[in-house]
Protein backbone atom coordinates (compact mmCIF):
# COMPACT_ATOMS: atom_id res chain seq x y z
CA UNK A 1 0.00 0.00 0.00
CA UNK A 2 1.70 3.15 -1.15
CA UNK A 3 0.59 6.75 -1.04
CA UNK A 4 1.92 9.63 -3.07
CA UNK A 5 5.53 10.35 -2.18
CA UNK A 6 6.23 7.08 -0.39
CA UNK A 7 7.56 5.37 -3.51
CA UNK A 8 10.05 8.18 -4.14
CA UNK A 9 11.21 8.78 -0.55
CA UNK A 10 14.73 7.44 0.14
CA UNK A 11 13.92 5.71 3.45
CA UNK A 12 11.25 3.28 2.19
CA UNK A 13 13.19 2.67 -1.02
CA UNK A 14 16.30 1.71 0.93
CA UNK A 15 14.27 -0.40 3.35
CA UNK A 16 12.59 -2.30 0.53
CA UNK A 17 15.95 -2.90 -1.15
CA UNK A 18 17.19 -4.39 2.14
CA UNK A 19 14.21 -6.75 2.28
CA UNK A 20 12.23 -4.82 4.90
CA UNK A 21 8.44 -4.71 4.59
CA UNK A 22 7.19 -1.15 4.11
CA UNK A 23 3.55 -0.10 4.44
CA UNK A 24 1.86 3.25 3.96
CA UNK A 25 -1.51 3.94 5.59
CA UNK A 26 -3.85 6.94 5.45
CA UNK A 27 -3.78 7.80 9.16
CA UNK A 28 -2.71 6.83 12.67
CA UNK A 29 -5.76 4.69 13.39
CA UNK A 30 -5.10 2.65 10.25
CA UNK A 31 -1.46 2.25 11.30
CA UNK A 32 -2.48 0.98 14.73
CA UNK A 33 -4.96 -1.48 13.20
CA UNK A 34 -2.40 -2.77 10.68
CA UNK A 35 0.29 -3.20 13.32
CA UNK A 36 -1.93 -4.89 15.87
CA UNK A 37 -3.08 -7.37 13.22
CA UNK A 38 0.37 -8.22 11.92
CA UNK A 39 2.99 -7.78 14.66
CA UNK A 40 4.58 -10.80 16.27
CA UNK A 41 6.89 -10.99 19.30
CA UNK A 42 10.39 -9.68 18.49
CA UNK A 43 9.16 -7.61 15.50
CA UNK A 44 10.61 -4.11 15.26
CA UNK A 45 8.63 -1.08 14.06
CA UNK A 46 10.06 2.24 12.92
CA UNK A 47 7.45 5.00 13.27
CA UNK A 48 8.87 7.87 11.24
CA UNK A 49 7.20 11.22 10.59
CA UNK A 50 7.41 14.84 11.59
CA UNK A 51 6.08 15.54 15.07
CA UNK A 52 3.17 17.52 13.66
CA UNK A 53 1.79 14.37 12.00
CA UNK A 54 1.09 12.95 15.45
CA UNK A 55 2.49 9.46 15.01
CA UNK A 56 3.70 9.48 18.60
CA UNK A 57 0.15 8.32 19.37
CA UNK A 58 0.78 5.25 17.19
CA UNK A 59 3.96 4.40 19.09
CA UNK A 60 2.16 4.91 22.42
CA UNK A 61 -0.74 2.70 21.32
CA UNK A 62 1.66 -0.17 20.68
CA UNK A 63 2.57 -0.13 24.37
CA UNK A 64 -1.10 -0.55 25.33
CA UNK A 65 -3.01 -3.84 25.29
CA UNK A 66 -5.33 -4.24 22.32
CA UNK A 67 -8.99 -3.45 23.05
Amino acid sequence: RDVTGVQTCALPISAREAGVSVYAVPDGDAAIDLLRESLRPADVVLVKASSMVGLSAVAAALDEPAR
